[in-house]
């Protein structure tokens, strides 16, 4: 029996926008309030048909109860240099930051916080956007105290200074609200409907007052400011945007993801770092002495970029803990992957080791002023004359592996050793201690859970 419906006729219907709304919901950590060193846990539940927007989600912070111990603190105004927070704001709180799944397996782990936030953001912020940031993250706002538009300092804290100088109280409460690096940041809508149960936000808050504050004194050196010792209270919440879609709109979203019949995946990019240190002996040498140092930590598959930057724990308290320098960039740098360098040629000035690693975050650019890196600020050395600077020292070196031989996907490092080949010369003034190099990796990760609600990463 023939159809009388004509085939012009018979056809799929075309797949309605996904329907939904959105709400905001505040996370509060398991404890009402924190003291530095202290771990902090904040469950991130699943809800039925819900996305977690990391884009539009971040973390409320509180510091309070401020007490710095010292001697010669001094407030810090327009004409005058002393307290400030450091330049990497409201992150130098924390050491690391992980993001755990319901079956316990760390989805983003991240040690050495504050460093990799630091080299990124001097390499990734342009001018506009350090204005809102200054608000939101504590960092350095566009500072003209010394006419000069692209001094970089650490925000101030209103004190009141005691008796004798050699303490100090916070007037108010602080109140940040920043976007954290490291949370899944790479995915847009994290599908928590499908998790087992809570997923949770974990951080490891620093031990050291001074990794937070320093007293940036710029008189001489018998009467500089100097912080020893200070404790805080710290508050942590999370302000949390979901996306949830109908019951119709969930069915269409899983047939095409093909939930039930196997995992579903998705791609991602995570930055990892660890953790090598150069003597003073090897940062003091006479001539150009070649360091080299395999480089720990994870092989992922696909390894996008690789960064290193120098940072010094100085006993003075007048230093700025995250401020970083290029130890290599009056020398040399080259990276040994396998048996292959990159580049082909040693990096050999500065101009060519900043050019590299403006490429790693795209930002090569004649018209767009992206990054706060400035002339006589990056150097290979900190300034360790005991009176501290006008400005903060800032620079990284590194390479882009996206670039080389038109490989746009990464290098496959999983069998292969990653070496840092760094040219060191020494200077006129000698380094007083040695250096904590960072190495930063950059690299592609895939997630995947399954229908019993189990979440795993692979790189």
């Amino acid at each position: 029996m023939t159809s009388l419906v004509s085939d012009n006729y018979v056809y799929e219907p075309t797949p309605r926008v996904l329907d939904g709304y959105s709400f905001r919901t505040l996370l509060s950590s398991e404890s009402s309030s924190y003291s530095l060193g202290d771990y902090v846990r904040i469950a991130i539940p699943p809800v039925h048909n819900g996305f977690l927007n990391t884009a539009n989600s971040w973390v409320n912070i509180t510091i309070g109860d401020v007490i710095l111990n010292g001697t010669n603190i001094v407030q810090d105004t327009p004409t005058v240099a002393g307290v400030r927070h450091s330049i990497a704001g409201v992150h130098s709180l924390i050491d690391t930051c992980s993001v755990v799944s319901p079956n316990g397996q760390f989805l983003e782990h991240t040690p050495n916080y504050q460093s990799q936030q630091v080299m990124n953001w001097i390499n990734n912020t342009d001018l506009s956007a350090a204005l809102p940031n200054s608000i939101t993250n504590n960092t350095p706002d566009v500072d003209n105290t010394f006419d000069d538009f692209t001094t970089v300092n650490g925000n101030s804290i209103a004190l009141t200074i005691n008796a004798g100088a050699t303490s100090a109280n916070g007037v108010a409460t602080e109140h940040f609200s920043p976007t954290l690096s490291c949370m899944l940041n790479g995915t847009k809508a994290l599908p928590i409907c499908w998790f087992a149960s809570d997923t949770h936000l974990e951080l490891l808050l620093t031990k050291d007052i001074l990794n937070v504050f320093h007293n940036a004194s710029f008189t001489a050196p018998s009467t500089i400011g100097l912080l020893t010792s200070g404790s805080c209270t710290i508050t942590v919440e999370i302000d949390a945007m979901i996306d949830v879609v109908t019951d119709n709109s969930m069915t269409l979203i899983k047939k095409k993801a093909g939930y039930g019949s196997s995992p579903v995946s998705w791609s991602g990019t995570q930055q990892r770092s660890s953790i090598h240190s150069i003597s003073t002996a090897e940062l003091n040498t006479t001539g150009e002495n070649i360091k080299s140092t395999i480089i720990g930590g994870v092989r992922p598959r696909k390894l996008l970029s690789i960064q290193q930057a120098a940072f010094v724990n100085h006993p003075s308290g007048h230093y700025d803990r995250w401020q970083c320098v290029n130890p290599y960039s009056n020398g040399s740098f080259q990276m040994r992957i396998g048996t292959q360098l990159y580049p082909p040629r040693p990096m050999e000035s500065a101009a060519e080791m900043i050019q590299h690693v403006q490429k790693c975050y795209n930002q090569k650019s004649l018209t767009v002023t992206n990054n706060r890196l400035k002339e006589g600020f990056y150097g290979p050395r900190f300034s360790e004359s005991g009176t501290g600077t006008i400005d903060t020292f800032r620079g990284t070196c590194g390479y882009d592996f996206c670039t080389f031989d038109g490989n746009t996907d990464g290098l496959d490092t999983t069998n292969i050793i990653i070496e840092t080949l760094g040219g060191l010369k020494g200077l006129v003034i000698p380094a007083q201690y040695p250096y904590r190099v960072v190495t930063m990796k950059r690299f592609q990760v895939l997630y995947s859970v399954d229908d019993a609600g189990n979440v795993s990463v692979s790189y």
